[in-house]
Order: C-alpha cells, then sequence, then structure tokens
C-alpha cells in the first residue's frame, strides 16, 4: 500500500478544501499544445526524491505533510500535528481572538491564523477553530459599512472557505478587491498580488470576480518568468506564488506551475525540502502545487538535475570580514570591513597584492562594493527612519582606487537597504534590499533626484550586481536565482545561485562568486551535464572518509604513535612563534593514549575549574566516541602557573566508569608535554584491533584575562561543533601500525545547495606553492597549487572530476594524501552480506515483520518463507480492530508483538537477542547495540528491526554497516533497491539479532501450535497488549466493530472520520494479503497434520480464505471501496455510498471467516 507509487499517487492525488475546485470547460487545444511543448523540456527531475523523504523523514514538516497532505499518518505523526496546532494557534482570549507576534490587530490576527490552519487542513470543527470563526463572524458582523470594501482579506477569504457568505460585507469587500486588482500588479508587498488573487478565487462564487481574476492570471501568464523573479514582479515572493497556485485550479496557473519548475528543482535543499529564507519550510506547499497541477510523477521519473556551475578555481578570502567582491579594469577586489580597506588579490593563487586603506567613512557597515573608471563605491549605513529596528543608508562613498581617498558622496538617505551596485556606463545601479528594484545613481549629476525603477534588471529584488557594461547579472533574493539581464532588463539567461544570498563579480572575461560558508571566492562556469559531477558522486562522497590508524603501544616505543602534525586555526591567524600544538594518538589494553605537545610562553589559569570548559585558560580538549556510545570530553590544564602549580583534568559524562582518566605533565623550555590516558570503561568500548572511534582534538591558548583576554585555538578536524554532531571529527582505527603522520587536512565541500563542489586541502603555510592534484579512477582531472589563507594555513579548494569517477585520489606534491572509494572497505569500512533481498510493499507482503523476516532468513542455512513466518505466527488468520474509544489506533495490523515473536521463534528453531526499548521510544539509544549488530552481520546474519522511516515502526533488515557500526544499511519497505544508510544512533527502539538454530518441531508441531493460534485469536476477549499498553478487539467481535464504526461513520467529526479512514483502508489491505496468504499456508501444510479427515477441513479453510483474499483484492481492481492512497483518493472521496458498500464487503469477509475457522476448530478435534 506505501509503495513508490502509492504514496506518488497519493500526493498527486491530495487537494485539500482549500478552494481547490474544478474550473468550469477544460483546457483548450492551444493550451493542451504548450503544456505538451513545456512537458518535453522537462529533462531533469528532483536532486533527492521529496515522497521518499517524507515517508522516511521524522521531522515536524514530514509529519505535516503525511497527516494533512497526503492523509497517511505514521503512529508518531499526531502527536507532532497537535503540537504545531498548539504552537500556531497561540493563546486564545475569552472572546475567542488570537494573538500574533507582530501584534495585529484582534480581527487580522485571528483571520491569519485560521486562515493558516485551513490551508494546512485542520478542522474547522475543532473547539479553539470554531471560537475563532466565530469571532471573525461577529467581527464581520459590527464592521461599519463605511468600511466593508477594506474589510480584512484574511478574514473574507476564511468565511468564503467555510461556505459562510450569506453577509453582505463579504460580497462587497471581493467587488471592491476586483476592482482594485490592476492597482495591485507588480507592487505592494511580497504578497502582492497574489494574495488577493487567491482571495477572489476563494469567493468567485459569491461574487461576480471572475473576469479579475481571469485579468490578473493573464497579467501573472506574461509576468512570471522561469527564474520566479522579473522586473514585473517586482517584490513579489516566489514562494507567495507557489502558495497561491496549490489553490487554483485553472489551466493558466498549471502553465505557471509548470514555468516554476525548474526554479523548484534548483531551490530544493539537501535534506529534500524546500525552505524560503526567513519564512521556513515549504515543502508542503511545493508538494501540493505540484501535486494540483499533476507534475509529481512526471518530475520523480526524471533523472536527477546536476548542478548548474562548476568551479575553476578557488581562492581563499582575505583580511578579516570580507563582505563583497568587485572586478575593476580586469583586477579582482574584496571590501575587508575589518580594516576597513579594499583588497586586491592574484586572480591565479589568491595572494594579497595591494591594500587599499580608505576613508574616512562616518557609519561604514556596509556590503556595498562596486567600481569603475578608477574607482570605487562603498555605502555607509546610519540613518534611522520611523522604524528604529531598521538601519538605512546615508550614503555611497566613490573612492579613488590609487589613494583611498573620498571623492564624492552621493545623498542615500531616500533609499531603504542598500546591499549590492555595479557601474552601467555613467550610472550606477544600487540594490535596494528593502523596496526592490534598484536606485540610479547619474554620476555626472550627484546632485540630480535619484530615481528607484524595477526595469533595469530582470529581477525584482536584486541583491547583488555585476556588469560587463551591456549585460548585468543579479543575485535575487525573493527566489533562489542568479539572473542576467541586458542592461535594458531584458531576460537573457538565469540559473541557481551559485553559493546561495552571496555577491558576484565580472572581471571582462570571467564570472567570479563569492562564498562567505567556505571562506573562498570562486571562478565559476556553467557546466553541461557531461562536465558536472553527479549528483551520486556527490552523495557517495559524502559517506566516504580515510581512516587514520593508530597502533597498539604496549611495549612498543612512543615514537611509533601516530602523529598528528597539522592542526587548522580557530577564528584567528595562527602565529607559530607564539603558539603551536602538534598531538600523539595510540593504545594500549587498558586506555587510549593521548600525546599533547604545546609551544608556548604565556599561561592563563582557571580560577574555577568549571571555566575549562568556557574556553577561559590553557588547556587541552579531547573528544571521543565509540560507535555506541556517549561521547566522552576531556579537558586538561597543564599546571604552567604559581597559583596552579600541577596539571588537572575533568570529563564529562561521570557515569559508567571504573577507572579515572589520567594526566602527567612534563614542562619544556617552550611550553609544555602532556600524556594523557583515557580508560575504555570511560569510553565505552572493549578495545580490539580493526574498531573504530571517533575523534577531535584541540588546544587552547589564553593570553591574559578578564576584558583583555585573547583566545588563540588550534584544532584537528577543521570544524567546531563536535559535542553537538560526532561527525565533526576524524574517524581513527585500532591497529598495530601507524598511518603516516597527518600532514594535510583534506575535507569536502558542499556549497549551498547541500552538494559536494570539491575538496579542500589545508597543510602548513611552509608548503605554499606546492600542487594538489585530484584524480578520478587514475586520471587526473585537475590540478591546483596551495595558496595562503587568511588563518595562515596553505590551502586549495580542487573541483570534482565531471561524471562519476571512482576512486577519488588526492596527492601533494607526489605524495598521496587521501582516497575516496565508498566501495572500498580499507576507506569507507563497509561490509555488508550479499544476496540480502530488498523490501517493498506487495513484492515483500504487506506484513512487515514476516516479510522482514523472511529477507534476512534467505541468506543463512535455514530460510523461511512469507508464507511460513504469517502461518506460524498466526497472522495470516489474524483479524484485529481498534475500538473508537481508543482513536483507532493504526498499530491493530502490526505483527512483531511479544507472542508472535514467540511463536516464531518455537517454530523455526531460531534463537534470537531480543532488544525492546518501546517504553523509551522517542529516544531508545539503540546504538549500545551496535557492537552486537556489527558481529551478527559479520557472521552472515542480518539484523531485524526498526530502522529507517520513523517516527513511523516499521519492520526493516540491516544487511550492512560502515566505519564499524558508525552506520547501517538497511532495506526497508519505502527505500526500493537502494539502501538506506543510517546512523547507528537513529535505530528504532526494536531489534532482533539472529543468534543460533535449534532443530525445530515437526511439521505437524508447527501446523497444530498454528491452528491453535488462529482458533484463540477468533474466539478472544478484548484485552490490553501489552499489559495496559494497547488496547484491541479480536476475530468475531472486531469484524462487528469494524462493520459498526463504518455505518456509524457519517456521525462522527472530522477529527474522528480522519483516524478511522486511514484504519479502515490500512487494516483492508493487511487483511487482504494475510488471508490470501493464510490459503497459501493451509494447502502447503495440510498433509502435515497426518489425519484424511483434519487434511480435508484445512483445504476447506483455505477455499474460504482464498475466496476471502479475492473478495476484498478485487477492490484493487473497483477503487470503489476501502479507498485510500493506493487509490489515488483521499477522505474527501470517502462517501456515504463508499462506506455503504464497504460494510456489505465486511460482513462477507465476516461470514467467510467465520465458516474458515469453524473448519480449522474441526481440523484440531481431528488431529487431537
Amino acid at each position: 500500500m506505501f509503495a513508490r507509487d502509492v504514496l506518488c499517487a497519493a500526493v498527486i492525488m491530495a487537494i485539500i478544501l482549500t478552494g481547490c475546485k474544478k474550473t468550469d470547460g477544460q483546457a483548450t487545444t492551444q493550451d493542451q499544445t504548450e503544456e505538451t511543448t513545456m512537458s518535453e523540456q522537462f529533462q531533469y527531475g528532483f536532486r533527492y526524491d521529496p515522497v521518499e523523504v517524507v515517508a522516511s523523514d521524522g521531522s515536524l514538516d514530514a509529519s505535516l505533510v503525511r497527516t494533512l497532505l497526503l492523509k497517511t499518518p505514521y503512529p508518531g505523526d499526531a502527536a507532532e500535528v497537535e503540537a504545531h496546532f498548539a504552537k500556531v494557534i497561540g493563546a486564545q482570549n475569552d472572546d475567542g481572538s488570537l494573538k500574533d507576534e507582530d501584534d495585529r490587530p484582534p480581527l487580522e490576527a485571528t483571520a491569519l491564523k485560521l486562515r493558516r490552519l485551513l490551508q494546512e487542513g485542520y478542522s474547522p470543527k475543532r473547539p479553539q477553530m470554531q471560537r475563532a470563526i466565530a469571532f471573525v463572524e461577529k467581527a464581520l458582523a459590527e464592521l461599519p459599512e463605511a468600511d466593508w470594501p477594506e474589510a480584512p482579506g484574511d478574514a473574507v477569504h476564511v468565511m468564503c472557505l467555510l461556505g459562510k457568505t450569506d453577509r453582505p460585507v463579504i460580497k462587497v469587500r471581493l467587488e471592491a478587491l476586483a476592482e482594485k486588482m490592476p492597482e495591485l500588479w507588480g507592487g505592494g508587498c511580497p504578497g502582492t498580488p497574489f494574495a488577493q488573487l487567491v482571495d477572489l478565487w476563494a469567493g468567485r462564487d459569491v461574487a461576480d470576480v471572475n473576469s479579475a481574476i481571469e485579468s490578473t492570471l493573464v497579467w501573472a501568464d506574461e509576468a512570471i518568468a522561469a527564474p520566479g523573479c522579473s522586473s514585473k514582479l517586482a517584490l513579489c515572493s516566489s514562494w507567495t506564488m507557489i502558495e497561491v497556485l496549490g489553490e487554483i485550479d485553472h489551466p493558466t496557473a498549471t502553465r505557471l506551475a509548470r514555468r516554476l519548475v525548474p526554479m523548484l528543482l534548483r531551490a530544493q535543499q539537501a535534506d529534500g525540502h524546500w525552505r524560503e529564507g526567513h519564512g521556513g519550510d515549504k515543502t508542503f506547499f511545493v508538494l501540493r502545487m505540484l501535486s494540483v497541477h499533476g507534475l509529481l510523477d512526471e518530475l520523480r521519473d526524471l533523472p536527477p538535475l546536476p548542478a548548474d556551475w562548476r568551479i575553476v578555481r578557488a581562492l581563499p578570502l582575505p583580511g578579516g570580514r570580507a563582505m563583497n567582491i568587485c572586478a575593476l579594469d580586469g583586477h579582482l577586489w574584496v571590501l575587508d570591513m575589518a580594516g576597513p580597506a579594499i583588497i586586491e588579490i592574484s586572480p591565479t593563487d589568491g595572494a594579497v597584492i595591494k591594500t587599499l586603506e580608505f576613508g574616512p567613512v562616518p557609519g561604514l557597515n556596509a556590503f556595498t562594493l562596486a567600481a569603475g573608471d578608477g574607482v570605487f563605491y562603498v555605502s555607509a549605513f546610519g540613518h534611522k527612519d520611523e522604524r528604529p529596528d531598521l538601519r538605512r543608508p546615508d550614503a555611497i562613498h566613490e573612492i579613488d582606487a590609487a589613494t583611498g581617498k573620498v571623492l564624492r558622496k552621493f545623498d542615500m538617505t531616500r533609499t531603504g537597504d542598500i546591499t549590492g551596485a555595479t557601474r552601467v556606463g555613467r550610472e550606477l545601479l544600487a540594490c535596494d534590499g528593502w523596496g526592490g528594484g534598484v536606485w540610479v545613481v547619474d554620476l555626472d549629476n550627484p546632485d540630480a533626484e535619484l530615481t528607484q525603477t524595477f526595469d533595469r534588471v530582470a529581477a525584482g529584488m536584486p541583491d547583488y550586481l555585476a556588469s560587463d557594461g551591456e549585460t548585468i547579472w543579479a543575485v535575487e533574493f525573493m527566489a533562489p536565482s542568479l539572473v542576467k539581464s541586458t542592461s535594458d532588463g531584458k531576460l537573457l539567461d538565469w540559473t541557481e545561485r551559485p553559493f546561495g544570498l552571496n555577491p558576484v563579480a565580472w572581471d571582462g572575461k570571467n564570472l567570479w562568486a563569492f562564498d562567505s560558508d567556505n571562506n573562498r571566492i570562486c571562478l565559476i562556469e556553467r557546466a553541461s551535464a557531461d562536465e558536472a559531477p553527479s549528483i551520486e558522486l556527490t552523495r557517495q562522497l559524502i559517506q566516504a572518509e580515510p581512516t587514520f590508524d593508530i597502533p597498539n603501544l604496549d611495549g612498543a616505543a612512543r615514537r611509533q604513535a601516530f602523529a598528528v602534525n597539522l592542526l587548522s586555526p580557530i577564528s584567528q591567524p595562527q602565529d607559530t612563534d607564539d603558539f603551536d600544538a602538534q598531538f600523539t594518538l595510540g593504545w594500549s589494553d587498558d586506555a587510549l593514549l593521548v600525546g599533547a605537545r604545546i609551544h608556548d610562553d604565556d599561561f592563563v589559569a582557571a580560577k574555577d575549574l568549571k571555566k575549562l570548559w568556557g574556553n577561559q585558560a590553557d588547556c587541552v580538549l579531547v573528544y571521543v566516541k565509540a560507535p555506541d556510545g556517549e561521547m566522552l570530553r576531556v579537558v586538561v590544564e597543564p599546571g604552567m602557573t604559581d597559583d596552579q602549580p600541577e596539571p588537572r583534568i575533568m570529563h564529562e559524562p561521570h557515569t559508567n566508569r571504573t577507572r579515572e582518566a589520567t594526566v602527567q605533565r612534563r614542562k619544556l623550555d617552550d611550553g609544555y608535554a602532556l600524556q594523557i590516558s583515557l580508560p575504555w570503561d570511560l569510553i565505552g568500548i572493549e578495545p580490539a584491533e580493526g574498531k573504530d572511534l571517533r575523534v577531535q582534538l584541540i588546544a587552547l591558548d589564553v593570553d591574559a584575562a578578564g576584558e583583555d583576554m585573547e583566545m588563540h585555538g588550534l584544532m584537528w578536524y577543521p570544524a567546531t561543533g563536535t559535542p553537538e554532531n560526532p561527525m565533526i571529527s576524524y574517524r581513527v582505527s585500532l591497529a598495530q601500525q601507524a598511518s603516516p603522520a597527518a600532514t594535510a587536512l583534506v575535507t569536502p565541500v558542499k556549497n549551498a545547495h547541500g552538494l559536494i563542489d570539491s575538496i579542500r586541502v589545508a597543510a602548513r603555510a611552509e608548503r605554499v606553492g606546492q600542487t594538489v592534484t585530484i584524480a578520478g579512477n587514475g586520471a587526473v582531472s585537475g590540478e591546483t597549487a596551495l595558496t595562503i589563507d587568511r588563518a595562515g594555513m596553505a590551502v586549495a579548494w580542487i573541483p570534482l572530476p565531471a561524471g562519476n569517477q571512482w576512486p577519488l585520489t588526492l596527492t601533494l606534491d607526489g605524495e598521496t594524501i587521501a582516497t575516496f572509494d565508498p566501495a572500498a572497505a580499507t576507506v569507507s569500512g563497509r561490509v555488508i552480506i550479499e544476496g540480502v533481498p530488498s523490501l517493498g510493499w506487495g513484492k515483500s507482503g504487506d506484513t512487515t515483520f514476516a516479510g522482514a523476516l523472511e529477507s534476512a532468513l534467505s541468506v543463512t542455512e535455514h530460510p523461511y518463507s512469507y508464507a511460513q513466518i504469517m502461518g506460524y505466527s498466526g497472522l495470516a488468520f489474524r483479524f484485529r480492530w481498534g475500538p473508537r474509544s481508543e482513536g483507532w489506533c493504526p498499530s491493530v495490523p502490526v505483527g512483531e508483538f511479544p507472542e508472535e515473536q514467540a511463536a516464531v521463534i518455537w517454530a523455526t528453531g531460531w534463537q534470537v537477542q531480543d532488544e525492546d526499548n518501546m517504553d523509551n521510544e522517542d529516544d531508545p539509544h539503540m546504538e549500545r547495540f551496535a557492537a552486537d549488530m556489527v558481529a551478527s552481520i559479520d557472521a552472515g546474519f542480518p539484523v531485524v528491526g526498526y530502522g529507517p522511516g520513523r517516527p513511523a515502526l516499521n519492520v526493516a533488515v540491516a544487511f550492512g554497516y560502515d566505519n564499524g557500526g558508525e552506520s547501517f544499511l538497511w532495506w526497508d519497505f519505502f527505500g526500493g533497491d537502494t539502501p538506506v544508510v543510517l546512523p547507528a544512533t537513529q535505530t528504532g527502539p526494536w531489534i532482533w539479532i539472529l543468534k543460533s538454530f535449534n532443530e525445530p518441531p515437526s511439521r505437524r508441531k508447527q501446523l497444530l501450535a498454528s491452528l491453535k493460534i488462529a482458533v484463540r485469536n477468533w474466539h478472544r476477549p478484548d484485552e490490553k497488549l501489552p499489559p495496559g499498553k494497547y488496547y484491541y478487539l479480536w476475530g468475531d467481535v472486531a469484524y462487528t466493530a469494524w462493520a459498526a464504526d463504518i455505518r456509524k461513520a457519517a456521525t462522527f467529526d472530522d477529527e474522528q472520520q480522519g483516524p478511522l479512514f486511514f484504519a479502515n483502508w490500512w487494516c483492508f489491505g493487511i487483511l487482504v494479503d494475510a488471508r490470501n496468504t493464510a490459503a497459501v499456508f493451509l494447502r502447503e501444510y495440510a498433509d502435515a497434520a497426518g489425519d484424511d479427515q483434519a487434511a480435508t477441513h484445512i483445504r476447506k479453510a483455505a477455499d474460504l480464505y482464498q475466496q476471502e483474499g479475492q473478495l476484498l483484492g478485487a477492490f484493487y481492481g473497483t477503487k470503489d471501496a476501502f479507498i485510500g492512497p493506493w487509490s489515488g483518493k483521499s477522505a474527501e472521496d470517502w462517501t456515504d455510498e463508499v462506506r455503504q458498500r464497504e460494510f456489505a464487503a465486511i460482513a462477507q469477509a465476516h461470514s467467510l471467516d467465520r465458516q474458515a475457522i469453524a473448519e480449522l476448530e474441526a481440523a484440531l478435534a481431528a488431529m487431537e
């Protein structure tokens, strides 16, 4: 039922009740022809399949999509959805009104929140909603007639959605809005005019507004360009368009939705979601728009979109606070606000050629940098308008490029928020980051009045500009696009923004892009699909990382330790004469051994030991994490001051230890040396060759104290944040011999789209000029020289090769410094069991416990079939129903409860290690058992349990692991033939680890036990399983309750009907699968009864179960009963007529089940 195609159909057909009615008539032949042509233009689809993301994502946003859009909630989604509702609804006043954070008037605030909740699919019958709706109705009734034409649009919209349109104010407001629409085209706030258009759409049956709707759609068709922005759209946000287009079912809206697809493909983030810069997650609205207009399936079937850009060369940013870049006479310049200065750098290696200090510029705090004719332009802030939270620019200053002297000043106090600027002839175009468009400064007449225009660039709200005098590149704010246009605003081309909302520069031949996240400037060029690295390569590269071997030092000389001779400066450039550090790593049977040699001549001790954690004293920090343990955080103070002459050591956590960490310190002429011993029980691992750890090493040097304190730091992994994310650390493996000393730091670099675009290599400063090469599958694809960065290190970013070339090998001055190969166990640490079948709804059955166990056992010497597991457990014959009082819990068909597990263990002979932490379902810490899972996989036994897809609890199969159990490879029912790589920390709250096999019972005993379970469950009284937790009805009683609930469904409110709808189709699907399987099992085992009369009864029961399976399974063809996502229909289609058909079918299935149980009872009597 939840197969890829089924989930896709669920999204495509999910049109929630937000005004999405069918329009009169059909698209014209011309419309159809245009749409066909546009369809052919889609060469690529999603980089990350959003349906698979939603199916396996445990986030709030995914819960909202599953529950409110797909109508297929997981068991854990209800709490997330309710929490979201409570957050949005906020505090409700006694009169029913709602408050918002912007202190809007009560009617506006209440209507805005109501509209959002209705748009997301929440029922208006909720008590809080009803009180808020009543307030809006009352407020509109009390509104003076003179104010009707300006009544809040959200309030009118809400009333239209609810059908409460009798009051004259509704019609008057809609007619007034319709008349005003042409004035709103291309103006106003970021939602204008689309927010108003959807108001008209909601009220099109209330007032004569169709002409205004049509004319606005015609305008939108001309205004909306593929980048999601244009000069005609001005400030309109592309995300507002997407929200609105998901509510309007009209041929023009479909055409516009198709036009925005290329932009949306580029806007998707690495986790598969869509987000607006400051507006939160937009995945719900994107999927809704794509589903309403029939685009989702088409895009999912296309190859993933490659990157638009490739990096030709990357240079380190100079200065202390680089803000912008520009080109002057072919030279590359960087605005450094730490100077302030404008720094010329070499376009070849990034070396600083000239530093131009400029000024004085009062109030300088700017992003703007432009150049032309031997001068630069920078903006200065300081002016404040009526909003004290906003800082406005005072002026743009013209600066002599030779001397740094301010030549002229252009008054900009009329503008909103100047960000980027560029020279075009004798004009300066300055972006307005608040009001949109550009301001035109006449350089020949500095006293002329400024003019604001949207016609000079093909972007509505550009943030940064670059120009060659004839064409202009604009980094758009309202859409994630880089737009190229003529100097009079005609669109020439567009792409995704190379590095998010960052500046670009044109040097006369090349385009350069500023990457603030990675402290670099990149020469970029458009890449064809053949030139760009494959999406698969960038995904795999994230998983591939080198492992450093650290040696066993028991009885060995210290010189054999693994040496870490290269560390990255933290925040400030390193002065090696003042402060330097090296580390060594080794191990013994007792402890992890960390050596540190610190060069320092000035020491500060912590007055309070706790201040060591606050980086307020000289210290060494070590972070260590075993695959299945907590992170151990260790801080060591060297004890080099008179008031603190002895070393001190602290570590967290403080539990589960029998031995303390220890430290020995030796004073040196130029600093000190430490030998730190961390016992294995403190780390939480039994030492053995081949086991992996994650380690981060940090040395801190504090000079002076109090307000004069300066802190310098060096760290091994070149990114901070290890305590929050263990992956921000290096992997080391316990070995006999050490890896070569770490002389270079090698790190894959992600861009703003989550794609790896290059690999960063860093080394000590004395290696500047040495050459880094990269080779894919043995063929060298690029080389670059190390250059100095502002932290004082020799660095280079080397672009990835085109296509999917493995392995990747990096060399520095001829020496191999890293090899990336996800397929090689020596690098990625990947171990898999070959031949384990993947899982999928239908192909592996629909009871995940039986399907996953069949897959796991298939590669052992004692396999069992799906039918056998279903029969032994009694699941083939069982029917349960969750009563109304328990909210129709969707867990009723679940197969992995303790008694089913016990039955399978007894019947198959397999003995298992059962680890169940369902009592702590939200935070089970199952990584504790990672070592046991690794041992099982090493022995050739897959692990069965809850893996991907939380909070849903579907059983999956772990058939491999990476990095000694740091993560596991799972087959699950959603992933198809692509395994899901899941960190051990995300393993679900129950696993089965196969341990041994005993001789199973005879086939007759297996059959006898199965029949007893079937009969017992049919007559079973209602009870809670496990005790006190889950309440179910069984067999005969369950059928009666199911039929009664379906018959009474129309009497339940929307909040009750939702869970009932889900339980109804979900149990139906499991029942079809179970009864068909029961027929297979009984026919296979009938002869094992050892009695002809019993065998006859068993075969009759098999026939009855087969008849039941065929009866219910026929609805898969007609799709007119038990409808759910599998049918392409939703709860809105669940009418009384459909339920009457279901009621009759349930009665027939009940009768067939009753007859089959009677035959099984007769068989039992004959066998016993």
